[in-house]
Order: structure tokens, then C-alpha cells, then sequence
């Protein structure tokens, strides 16, 4: 279930150990905020894999709109836009550095809350967007909707 390796330092995966479907990032190089730029937009497009089953949806779709049958075989359009919407979402960042102020900054956007956690301070006030910063991982693993890991 492995959809992307990433490195913020100079090891990097090897990439014959990373499975295929898998992608892997960087955030070091001559360009370093490239890296996390994309690393953050990769964990959201993951939180939308998530939330909306993107693959299954379009699949049902495409099998549904090209039946002999269709439109009467289709699922009702209220089953494809009745889902949580990321909005909906508190989501968390376990490790509130470059890449996860990135990522919160982005699920902010979307109007999700943003909870975070890093090892020292200062935590107060905590960084725009985020709700709150604490060292309490177990706290955001209770509050978090959806985590997403942005450790070295």
C-alpha cells in the first residue's frame, strides 16, 4: 500500500526497493522548495484518493456510462456526491516542519482544520493555519481525522 517514499536528506530510496505504483520525492537538490512543494501536493492528492475513492468512482463511471444499459444501470448522481468532504476533515501533521507546514497550509486552503505536532516549541500561538501545535502525538492521533506523517 506504499504510494510514495521521500527523503528530505541525501539517502535516497534506492529506487529497485520501492515498488512500481509507489512515487518517490525529494526535498534536498539545487531546488529544495520544489521537493516539498511536492511532497505536500502529493499527500493531499492521497487525502482525495482517500476520501473520494477516485479510482473506483471513475471505474464504476466508465463501466456504468458505456453499458448497454445506461443510463438506467447508473448508481443514482446523489451516491457519487453524497461523501465526506475534505472540509469535513480535521487532518493532522505528525511533524510540523517544511513539508507538514506545506501540507497544512494546503488542506487549510480547503477549508479542513489542521492540527500539528512537533518535537520542541514554541507552540504558542500556533502558526497560521493551524487550530494547534503541541509535542502530543497522541492528542492528534485522537483529534486527526486523516494523519499525515512528515518525519525525516
Amino acid at each position: 500500500r506504499l504510494k510514495l517514499a521521500q527523503s528530505s536528506t541525501y539517502f535516497y530510496a534506492a529506487p529497485k526497493a520501492v515498488p512500481s505504483r509507489a512515487a518517490i520525492a525529494t526535498a534536498t537538490g539545487f531546488w529544495p522548495q520544489r521537493g516539498v512543494e511536492q511532497i505536500a501536493e502529493w499527500c493531499i492528492a492521497a487525502i482525495f484518493q482517500d476520501v473520494y475513492r477516485l479510482a473506483a468512482a471513475s471505474a464504476a463511471f466508465v463501466e456504468c456510462a458505456f453499458a448497454a444499459e445506461a443510463p438506467s444501470s447508473c448508481a443514482a448522481a446523489s451516491e457519487a456526491t453524497n461523501h465526506t468532504m475534505v472540509s469535513d476533515l480535521t487532518i493532522g501533521i505528525y511533524g510540523y516542519g517544511r513539508i507538514g507546514s506545506e501540507v497544512a497550509r494546503r488542506a487549510a486552503a480547503l477549508g479542513a482544520t489542521v492540527i500539528g505536532t512537533k518535537r520542541s516549541g514554541p507552540f504558542v500561538p500556533p502558526p497560521p493555519p493551524l487550530k494547534w501545535l503541541s509535542p502530543d502525538n497522541d492528542r492528534l492521533l485522537r483529534e486527526a481525522d486523516v494523519v499525515v506523517l512528515t518525519v525525516p
